[in-house]
């Protein structure tokens, strides 16, 4: 071997959406609670004098029932222990994605319901010019 794989490996951050269709109450939900304890975030990067957008999204909660909830609606399964709350004295959680399509096809889906959302696709409307 000459020192190639031999495959393609697509980046993660471009890999398709994991993201399952969700009832309208499920969608009101998941803005909800990225509304109250999330964000969306969005950061260009600019390299080789190309844009390189990077969009994320992450809730952090004590209540892993809610974190369990978000995985089972939107069949998102990033989930990873926080550290433990100084006030709560609880394990905390987050739910997270970095992948660029799977974040934007989220916010789309839960626009009618997040201000956080809407003002994330907002933003990726201006990154695309």
């Amino acid at each position: 071997m000459s020192g190639q794989l031999g495959m393609r490996h697509r980046s993660p951050r471009r890999a398709a959406s994991r993201l399952r269709e969700m009832s309208s109450v499920e969608q009101a939900y998941v803005g909800a609670l990225i509304d109250g304890e999330g964000y969306f975030g969005r950061q260009v990067n600019f390299r080789n004098g190309r844009r390189h957008p990077y969009y994320n999204v992450m809730v952090a909660n004590c209540d892993v029932e809610l974190i369990s909830a978000l995985v089972r609606a939107t069949r998102i399964p990033g989930v990873g222990a926080k550290g433990w709350s100084r006030t709560t004295r609880k394990q905390g959680w987050i739910w997270y994605s970095g992948r660029a399509l799977e974040v934007i096809a989220l916010a789309t889906a839960i626009v009618p319901y997040s201000v956080k959302a809407q003002a994330f696709l907002e933003g990726v409307r201006d990154d695309e010019h």
